[in-house]
């Protein structure tokens, strides 16, 4: 089954596996392309070599802060929607993910509605 929407790039950038290996079956199963990496230098590198149309960053990644890498995507291909994702959901935060050129912000675990 693919989505009404069209096939779309993703890349996720999460140091959990688990959330890695559980996005990517989700959006696969819905017939999008998925990269998934567990870092910045990942994700950045990944970034240069093909593009995305959507991003999914974890808040918090191992010894880096993922605000920190919305930036150097958006510069990278300045179309792709970024979305942070995070356990550790604040309004600062939210904010500041929006002010630096997120899309969205996703508080972790994440339901269906």
């Amino acid at each position: 089954m693919t989505s009404s929407c069209g096939e779309l790039n993703v890349l996720i950038v999460d140091d959990k596996s688990n959330i890695r290996k559980t996005l990517s079956y989700c959006l696969e199963a819905e017939g999008h392309s998925v990269v998934a990496v567990a870092g910045s230098q990942e994700a950045l590198r990944e970034a240069k070599r093909r593009s995305f149309d959507i991003a999914f960053i974890d808040l918090r990644l191992k010894g880096e802060d993922g605000m920190d890498l919305i930036g150097p995507l958006l510069a990278e291909t300045p179309w792709m929607k970024v979305v942070v994702i995070t356990a550790n959901a604040t309004i600062e935060t939210a904010v500041e993910a929006m002010r630096r050129g997120a899309a969205d912000y996703i508080e972790k675990p994440f339901t269906s509605a």
